[in-house]
């Protein structure tokens, strides 16, 4: 066999002469098949293994720190006194695997599939991040942890984050910052819709186009007022974000009260990046909101 082909079980010997071979001229070990091997001892540090298939594989006493492990089938992996300090697992289903007496210092196990037949007993996990969903998944054992393990780790809770993040006071200000964002708008549509049942119009045009002519002109009779306008588009993709937020915060806190105990949720994808911008650009929101309402506010009226 030479490097770049596919591992097979036939021998373990050639098998892991691929895999030293392939790590030689290449880091990216992603296009073998490493499930059911024998690879106790080798070293591979800062490889990326995202993706494969691990199951039943033997890393035993081998070297991965700073490795990539990014969503691996594991089950049933061994990786016994590894060495896997600062290495990325995050979404990787690692049930039944055994870390026993591994060092996972630093590593990320965050968004992991664990099961309580998963083996973390002895092993080193000073400072490396678990979310409290894959926590509960170890079962009532923990998987071996110590209550002195788990406090030198980083616990990530994506729910409590969630609800007390866009729950609460938060959602109130939220709210808040919502009325504000359309009460002019709301405004100008009852004013022009009664309007137009009380006086009959002249030059008519849909009230939906007459709201949009309210948004591009910033409240002008004329002319388009580009800022307004950018303002207005910000503001508007940024509620919907918040509110996504608001929603899956309080559908979560009624299904826990619902069910008796914590529904597990995980912040990925579109919920990762909405959270994080939401948080980010929290006071620039409001700032916006204030500025658009003020300048709508200013419109010239009659008396």
């Amino acid at each position: 066999m030479t490097a770049g082909q596919p591992l097979t079980t036939a021998s373990t010997a050639a098998a892991r002469e691929v895999l030293e071979a392939q790590f030689a001229t290449s880091k990216d070990l992603r296009s073998l098949l490493l499930a059911d091997g024998q690879y106790d001892g080798i070293s591979l540090p800062g490889c990326n293994l995202d993706t494969l298939d691990l199951r039943r594989a033997n890393f035993q006493d081998a070297r991965l720190e700073g490795a990539t492990l990014r969503t691996v089938i594991g089950v049933r992996a061994i990786f016994t006194k590894a060495v896997l300090t600062g290495s990325d697992l995050r979404g990787s289903d690692l049930r039944d695997a055994s870390f026993n007496s591994a060092n996972l210092e630093g590593a990320d196990l965050r968004g992991c599939s664990f099961s309580a037949g998963t083996n973390l007993k002895g092993a080193v996990v000073r400072k490396a991040k678990m979310d409290r969903q894959a926590l509960r998944m170890l079962g009532a054992k923990r998987g071996g942890l110590t209550e002195g393990d788990i406090a030198s780790m980083e616990i990530h809770d994506d729910l409590v984050k969630l609800t007390t993040g866009f729950g609460g006071f938060w959602s109130v200000l939220h709210l808040l910052a919502v009325s504000i964002f359309l009460f002019p708008y709301v405004a100008f549509a009852v004013r022009k819709y009664l309007e137009a049942k009380v006086v009959p119009c002249v030059d008519c045009v849909p009230l939906r186009e007459a709201i949009w002519h309210y948004a591009v002109t910033g409240g002008r009779t004329t002319g388009q007022d580009t800022l307004a306008l950018v303002i207005f588009i910000l503001l508007l993709a940024y509620n919907i974000f918040r509110a996504s937020l608001v929603y899956k915060a309080q559908s979560l806190r009624l299904a826990e009260s619902v069910a008796g105990f914590p529904t597990m949720f995980t912040m990925r994808g579109y919920w990762i990046l909405a959270y994080y911008g939401c948080q980010t650009l929290v006071w620039l929101n409001l700032t916006l909101v204030a500025i658009h309402a003020y300048r709508l506010l200013d419109t010239p009226v009659s008396r």
